[in-house]
C-alpha cells in the first residue's frame, strides 16, 4: 500500500512539473507573440521583408504556441486521472460490482444519462463527464454521474461533517458550514431486478425547487416514521395506496435516515416499473482528486466510500 501511494504521487508530481512548465511556456509565447507585433508596429527593418518575416514569426509563436501549451498543461491533469483511475478506481469498483465500468470523460454517456435525470428537473444538471460509472449488483443494474446543486452554497455535513479535517480545524458551526463549499450531487438510473406495480415520487422537502411540480394525477401519502415525514414529501399515481408501500416500506424509511446520517445527502427518488432515478443531493462525498493534493491512505478511504454508495443506495431503497 504504502509503496503504491509513493508511485502514485510520484506520477502526480511529474504531472505537476509538466503542468507548471506549460502554463509557464505558454505565457512566455504570449508575451514574446505579443512583443514581436508590437516591435513589428514602431520599427521597421531593412529590408522590409525581414520586417514581415520577423512579424510571421511573433504571430505563429502567439497564436500557435499560447494554446498548444495550455492545452498540454491541461492534458496533464487528464493523464494523472487516468493513470489513478487504473490504479484505484476501477479495481476498488470491481472488487464490490460486476462489469464495473468507470468511463473517463465519456460526455456522450453522460449526455444522454443527463436526458434521463432531467424528467423531474426544473433545470438540466451541471454534469460532470469525468464522474461517469457503471455496474451491477445483486440482478440490478446502475449508471451515475455527479452533477454542480445550481447555486447552492452551504455544505450539510452529518456525520461526514466530523471528519478528521473538520475535528482538527473546527471550521463546522453546528450541522452546516454556510459559503464554503459548492455542493453537488450524484445521479443515478438503476435498472430494477423487479417491477412496481405503480410510480413513487420521493421528495426532499428541503430542496424542493431542483424538482418541477408533480403531476396532477399524482397523489400524496404518508411514511410509517415521524421523522421520515418531517423530511420527505411522498406521492404515487394509481389506484391502490398498497403499491405505494412496496416501495416505502420500513426497512426503506430507516434505510434513508441511515444514509443521510452516513453520507451528509438528500435523497430523492422516483419508481417505474423495473426503473428506479435517484438524486443524492446536496452531498459531498469527501472524495477529491487534483494535481496539487496528496493521495494519502484518507484519499482511498473516501474513494471506497464514494463506491459503497450504488449498493448502500440499491440495500435500501425499497429493499431491492
Amino acid at each position: 500500500m504504502d509503496e503504491e501511494l509513493r508511485k502514485i504521487n510520484a506520477y502526480r508530481r511529474l504531472r505537476l512539473f509538466f503542468s507548471i512548465l506549460y502554463i509557464i511556456l505558454a505565457a512566455l509565447s504570449g508575451a514574446g507573440g505579443f512583443a514581436g507585433t508590437t516591435v513589428f508596429a514602431i520599427v521597421r527593418l531593412n529590408p522590409e521583408w525581414l520586417s514581415y518575416l520577423f512579424l510571421g514569426l511573433s504571430l505563429v509563436i502567439f497564436l500557435g504556441g499560447v494554446p498548444s501549451f495550455t492545452l498540454l498543461a491541461i492534458r496533464q491533469g487528464t493523464l494523472y486521472k487516468k493513470r489513478f483511475s487504473e490504479t484505484y478506481l476501477v479495481p476498488a469498483g470491481e472488487e464490490i460490482y460486476e462489469g464495473f465500468s468507470y468511463r473517463f470523460n465519456d460526455k456522450e454517456k453522460a449526455a444522454d444519462l443527463a436526458k434521463v435525470a432531467a424528467t423531474l428537473l426544473r433545470k438540466d444538471p451541471d454534469i460532470d463527464a469525468s464522474s461517469y460509472y457503471e455496474g451491477a449488483y445483486g440482478g440490478s443494474r446502475f449508471s451515475s454521474f455527479a452533477y454542480a446543486c445550481m447555486g447552492w452554497r452551504s455544505r450539510h455535513y452529518g456525520n461526514l461533517a466530523m471528519s478528521e479535517e473538520v475535528e482538527r480545524t473546527g471550521k463546522a458551526f453546528g450541522k452546516y458550514q454556510a459559503g464554503t463549499v459548492d455542493l453537488g450531487g450524484r445521479f443515478f438510473l438503476f435498472e430494477l431486478g423487479k417491477e412496481f406495480p405503480a410510480p413513487v415520487f420521493l421528495r426532499d422537502k428541503r430542496h424542493p425547487g431542483f424538482f418541477k411540480r408533480p403531476r396532477k394525477d399524482w397523489k400524496p401519502f404518508k411514511g410509517e416514521s415521524f421523522k421520515f415525514n418531517e423530511m420527505y414529501d411522498c406521492f404515487y399515481a394509481g389506484k391502490d395506496l398498497e403499491h405505494a408501500f412496496l416501495a416505502i416500506d420500513p426497512a426503506f424509511l430507516g434505510g434513508v435516515i441511515s444514509l443521510e446520517e452516513d453520507y451528509g445527502g438528500y435523497l430523492s427518488l422516483y419508481v417505474e416499473g423495473k426503473r428506479a432515478l435517484v438524486y443524492f443531493d446536496h452531498y459531498d462525498s469527501g472524495f477529491k482528486l487534483s494535481l496539487t493534493r496528496k493521495v494519502s491512505k484518507n484519499t482511498l478511504y473516501y474513494l471506497k466510500r464514494e463506491l459503497e454508495l450504488p449498493r448502500r443506495l440499491l440495500k435500501t431503497v425499497g429493499s431491492f
